[in-house]
């Protein structure tokens, strides 16, 4: 996210967002693309988090690693979604080509469930992610070490 001022990564989410903008009344797609574009918003506000923190160094340096994994899956899940669903679209355009019984037919069936699958069961859990690393909660590092020990 900082690497050359941010411009990677604000160019890696453009290219997100210019795919669910290009695709999304994708005919028999409609449900997974509404879950992508709330999985981008999800990175987004992500974003905005962690760029708070960057600007408040100062009190918020302890966040930066304590939510790290948390954002990487968020903006993983997000990707990986967008990728499978590029292959979705194709899949479809190439079954309106074939029948059921022809060679590949199986194969961009099976392309267009994962898509689904990984759209409507994996990815709809980014907006809770993105929820938790903007709460800040941080009992992690305020509990005294010795309330965790056991006599």
């Amino acid at each position: 996210m900082r690497m050359k001022e941010g411009t990677t990564f604000t160019a890696w989410m453009q290219d997100i967002r210019s795919f669910i903008d290009a695709n999304m009344n994708m005919p028999n797609f409609e449900k997974e693309m509404n879950q992508l574009d709330k999985g981008y918003q999800a990175a987004a506000d992500v974003r905005a988090t962690y760029d708070s923190w960057y600007t408040d160094l100062k009190n918020k340096r302890r966040l930066i690693p304590l939510f790290a994994v948390r954002a990487l899956f968020v903006f993983a899940k997000v990707y990986v979604s967008m990728c499978l669903m590029d292959q979705a679209r194709i899949a479809a355009s190439k079954l309106d080509t074939l029948t059921a019984g022809e060679a590949d037919y199986n194969y961009y069936q099976g392309k267009i469930a994962s898509a689904r699958y990984y759209l409507n069961n994996i990815l709809p859990d980014t907006p809770v992610l993105a929820a938790l690393i903007k709460s800040e909660e941080d009992s992690v590092l305020t509990c005294p070490e010795e309330a965790l020990i056991v006599s």
